[in-house]
């Protein structure tokens, strides 16, 4: 899921998403899930 989102995110393919690209989506779905502060 955080591969699909970074590939959403990124527009790139998604056997082209970078582990970074991956670790920077997972941060976005964690934020959806548990509220994202104006800080971030």
């Amino acid at each position: 899921i955080h591969a699909a989102t970074a590939s959403l995110v990124f527009h790139v393919p998604l056997e082209e998403v970078t582990k970074e690209q991956r670790s920077n989506a997972k941060a976005v779905n964690f934020g959806i899930v548990y509220g994202i502060s104006s800080l971030v």
